[in-house]
């Protein structure tokens, strides 16, 4: 189970550094924090931990999910501003 929880959050890193639109976050987002996404599904694995390690794997899925939130806000904000300054310089660009 901590595996699976690191292995998930590695390539939740991976495939945020791939991400460049709104468009790609928003569906990363759906991917991972998502009602049947991925740490959703780690969430339902919980039930076959054995009942002396649940507390642990617990606390671990859920800092997996609040880091997965966390980069998910940061990075799209960092994409909102680069939407918007790049309209800005195309608007510039004209004058």
């Amino acid at each position: 189970m901590l595996e699976n929880a690191n292995a998930l959050k590695a390539q939740f890193e991976e495939a945020l550094s791939k991400v460049t639109t709104t468009a790609e976050i928003d569906a990363l987002r759906i991917e991972y924090a998502g009602k049947k996404g991925l740490v959703s599904s780690l969430m339902n694995d919980l039930k076959n931990v054995p009942n002396d390690q649940k507390k642990e794997a617990g606390m671990v899925i859920n800092q997996v999910k609040q880091f997965v939130e966390e980069q998910l806000r940061l990075k799209t904000e960092e994409l909102i501003k680069l939407e918007e300054q790049r309209k800005i310089d195309d608007a510039e660009s004209y004058d």
